[in-house]
């Protein structure tokens, strides 16, 4: 219960912070949030927090390592993808409903099928 109740609480202010401080709109918000929720995805699930889990066997060392190439990886697809919405003729009010989909739809589900339904790479031959 705690727990729910912690997350709840921390996406209530994040929301704040984005569109109190920050002046973003709520599409805004979604697309970058869900940019970050698939590169957590992908850094966790697909890769198996590699190259971190690499580096050290220290948890807390590598969970940091992870969290950080999934930002980086956040703030380059946050960054780069409304760019070529452009460049593909997405209209601009469309721009952030278009990332949203692409990050949330077609990267995360993409992600979970590979892992959860075609039991990762490569694929095996019983199938």
């Amino acid at each position: 219960m705690v727990a729910n109740v912690t997350v709840i609480a921390c996406g209530w202010a994040a929301y704040w912070l984005a569109s109190a401080l920050l002046g973003w709109p709520g599409g805004r918000i979604t697309a970058v949030a869900g940019t970050g929720i698939s590169c957590v995805l992908v850094v966790a699930l697909l890769f198996e927090w590699w190259p971190a889990i690499r580096v050290t066997r220290n948890l807390a060392v590598s969970r940091t390592i992870s969290l950080s190439i999934a930002a980086t990886l956040a703030v380059l697809l946050a960054w780069s993808l409304p760019l070529l919405a452009r460049a593909l003729g997405v209209p601009p009010e469309h721009e952030w409903g278009w990332l949203s989909h692409v990050t949330l739809n077609a990267l995360s589900t993409a992600v979970l099928l590979h892992v959860a339904v075609w039991r990762r790479w490569p694929a095996r031959a019983d199938i």
